[in-house]
């Protein structure tokens, strides 16, 4: 166990994509599953100074779960939390420096509505 605050409730849902011919096929969405997290929106600088300059989001989240839970995130996966979808915009980040604090941080952006 990693994280102690997991306040929240969410729907993770992997997104495979497939390939035919160097193409992308409609990608198509694997089994859900609900894990407790934290989920906390950041500012502009925050995503820069953490995930670096190469990603622009309008509203971005920090998603905080425990390793076993999001570790094996990648870009283009879905996340269903508060009514709202978020997508995963970059590789998670995976901290492990003790196992009271591994965790991995996921940047998330909200669906357009």
């Amino acid at each position: 166990m990693a994280l102690r605050r997991r306040p929240h409730k969410v729907t993770f849902i992997p997104v495979n994509a497939t390939y035919t011919g160097g193409r992308v096929d409609v990608p198509e969405e694997g089994t859900a599953r609900t894990i407790m997290c934290q989920v906390t929106p950041l500012t502009a600088e925050q995503v820069v100074r953490t995930f670096g300059g190469d990603v622009d989001l309008k509203r971005p989240q920090l998603m905080l779960c425990n390793k076993a839970d999001g570790e094996t995130a990648k870009v283009g996966d879905r996340v269903a939390w508060g009514g709202k979808n978020y997508f995963v915009m970059a590789p998670p980040m995976v901290w492990q420096a003790g196992q009271t604090t591994d965790c991995v941080q996921i940047l998330l952006e909200r669906e357009h509505e």
